[in-house]
């Protein structure tokens, strides 16, 4: 009996211990900038469809096939901007450009200086 009491008492502390661990600087990781997370950051003019589909010409010449599930992108469509995201390890697989773009999940959006072409 006292085993099972051991065994659950450990169950129910452990998991909470886990979610309030915190960092050297004393805030929890959940609260975190996206910058502070090592999320990659690109640069370039932003290009839009009618299908909500974006991407975005870095300065390396490399297109990026924008999206996110928080930022409406459409009101930085024709502007320079930074984004900062995470880039999938895997291409997409889009049959209409004839080779397939990096895919990035944009977290935060910043204007940049420079116009576009």
């Amino acid at each position: 009996m006292r085993g099972n009491l051991f065994v659950l008492t450990i169950l129910a502390v452990v998991p909470s211990l886990a979610f309030a661990q915190t960092d050297a600087g004393g805030a929890t990781q959940n609260t975190k900038s996206a910058k502070q997370r090592n999320h990659t950051t690109i640069t370039g003019c932003l290009t839009g469809t009618k299908k909500q589909e974006y991407r975005l010409k870095d300065e390396k010449g490399v297109t990026n096939l924008l999206y996110s599930n928080n930022i409406d992108l459409d009101t930085y469509v024709g502007k320079m901007i930074t984004v900062t995201g995470d880039q999938s390890p895997k291409p997409s697989t889009d049959t209409g450009t004839g080779r397939p773009m990096p895919v990035f999940r944009v977290l935060d959006v910043q204007p940049a200086s420079g116009t576009c072409k």
